[in-house]
Formats: C-alpha cells, structure tokens, sequence
C-alpha cells in the first residue's frame, strides 16, 4: 500500500468512528429520555419515619395572663423507642426531656410548666427522636399571653365578680365601686 492510500485510509476509519461515536450518544440519549430512573446509580432508601408527637396540654388557643402558669403535656410513641423530647417556644428551645433508659421508651411524656411572662401569641412545637436517630415534629400549637390578668383584668371582688373598670377608687387593677369590700384592692 502506498501511502497516498493508507491516507485516506486512515481519514475514512476516522469519518466511520466519529459516525458511531454520534450514534452512540443518539442511542445513550433516546435510552435516557425514555428511561430517567437509569440515571441514578444508587438508590436511595426511604427515609426513617420519626416518632408520633403530639401535644395533650395546652389546648389550641389556649389563653392565659402573665405570670400565670401553663401546663405543656405531649406525648411521642415510636416503634424504634422514644429516646428525648425537645420543647420548643417559638423555635427556640426551651427544655429537653431525655429518657430514662438510654434505648428509649414508648411512650414517652414530656411534662413541662411554662410561666407567661409577656404579651403574644407564641407557637410551642415538641420534636421527639427515636433510637435510630430520626425526628418526628407535633403540629405546632399557639397560646396568646395577654397583658391582663385572665378574667377581664382580673380585679376581683371577695366572691369572684370582676371589678374592672367600673368607677371608684384607682387601683393598679384599675377602678373598684366597693373598694372596702374587695380583696385585691391595696390599702382596702
């Protein structure tokens, strides 16, 4: 062979490899389209469900005055065991219950008093983990704190019966009718 020939030789094996090089992407591109789950090389597992959490106390809505008490009672259950509860008050953690056995158990209770001390509607959340790690969210639940006491302002009468803003004397309640007569009312 001359080499005039292997020339051409060598430019026509070269114009044939590109040609299958192109189809070859074709078919790669055709299968992919028609089969996307073949890109991934891996399959993922399903994520690990995370403990049940809900909240018993407070009620949704629940109101309260500041510096009133109010009891936060949820309760989480998981087949993996519960190992720790978290309290949180407008995403910010507040309290962490950890169980008492360190694999866990179910159900496990979290048991928390929380004292109001501003005005505002405030979101509390429990986040419960299982023994394998993984995190289960209660719905949230929103207590409003008011600036009052709870009952109308809570300027009470000996008896129970609210005396706010009625006339008579100034208290830091404010007016009381029968200030003698009532029980909260200072110098009375």
């Amino acid at each position: 062979m001359s080499h005039g020939g292997c020339k051409y030789f060598l430019v026509g094996a070269g114009i044939a490899g590109l040609i299958a090089s192109l189809l070859a992407i074709v078919a790669l591109g055709i299968y992919l389209v028609l089969n996307p789950a073949s890109l991934m090389t891996q399959q993922l597992p399903p994520p690990v469900p995370g403990p049940d959490v809900a909240f018993q106390e407070p009620a949704p809505g629940a109101r309260l005055a500041v510096g009133e008490a109010v009891l936060v009672f949820a309760t989480a259950r998981d087949a993996s065991r519960v190992t720790r509860v978290d309290l949180w008050v407008d995403d910010q953690l507040v309290i962490q219950q950890t169980a008492p056995d360190p694999n866990g158990v179910t159900p496990f209770s979290l048991i928390h008093n929380l004292i109001a001390s501003k005005p505002g509607t405030y979101a509390l959340t429990a986040r419960a983990y299982n023994g394998l790690g993984a995190m289960g969210e209660s719905p949230r639940v929103f207590v409003t704190v008011i600036d009052s006491p709870r009952y109308g302002g809570g300027h009470r009468q000996a008896g129970g019966r609210d005396r706010t803003n009625h006339p008579g004397h100034e208290s830091r309640y404010g007016r009381c009718p029968q200030p003698r007569r009532c029980d909260r009312c200072p110098g009375a």
